[in-house]
């Protein structure tokens, strides 16, 4: 028998205005072979040149060793549509963005999705089994087929246009992220795992 009982969610974050220049991404992920930053720079070099031109997304985090990840950006003509900011301590300073996106391989308790559900920001996650399972109980965003580039972009288009399904999914995450990790939440399953 599987029984997952994850990390209480610590948070305090106050709610900042979303971005309104731009349709915007966050991605917040060390450049890390199992972040999947390759197929996230494809899928925005799919979108029409036009729809681009609207949208931007920031990527932050360690690039380390993996320098040849940003001249990607360059190489896919990216250069302004995809921003990296680097290492920083809190990326919602700059302001909330339209979605949270996490491109991954592996991944364990994705703290970035968990932090912005808290602020009401909906999440774009690859669908692999572990975010499946953060998906089943948080309901706050749309999966998209991991390490496809396509079904990124044509999710990315779709998000753009739906601003108020956009709205509805962050108000499900704000409110599911509470439900889910809050301490009173996180005390109650190690209970019952440990009756």
């Amino acid at each position: 028998v599987k029984y997952v009982v994850y990390n209480r969610m610590v948070y305090n974050y106050e709610l900042k205005e979303i971005r309104t220049d731009k349709f915007t991404l966050y991605m917040v992920a060390h450049f890390r072979k199992n972040k999947d930053h390759e197929t996230v720079f494809k899928a925005m070099s799919l979108l029409p040149k036009k729809s681009r031109e609207g949208i931007q997304l920031f990527l932050f985090g360690d690039a380390g060793d993996n320098e040849e990840l940003l001249e990607r950006i360059k190489y896919y003509g990216l250069d302004g549509v995809i921003v990296h900011k680097g290492l920083v301590d809190d990326p919602w300073v700059m302001g909330v963005p339209h979605i949270n996106l996490l491109s991954s391989f592996a991944e364990g308790t994705p703290n970035v999705i968990l932090e912005g559900c808290a602020l009401g920001i909906p999440y774009l996650m690859s669908d692999i089994p572990e975010l499946m399972e953060i998906h089943q109980d948080l309901k706050g965003g749309v999966m998209f087929k991991a390490g496809c580039p396509k079904s990124l972009s044509n999710s990315i288009l779709h998000l753009r246009k739906e601003i108020g399904l956009l709205q509805s999914l962050g108000a499900q995450a704000m409110k599911n992220v509470d439900g889910f990790y809050s301490d009173q939440s996180i005390t109650d399953k190690w209970l019952e795992f440990l009756n």
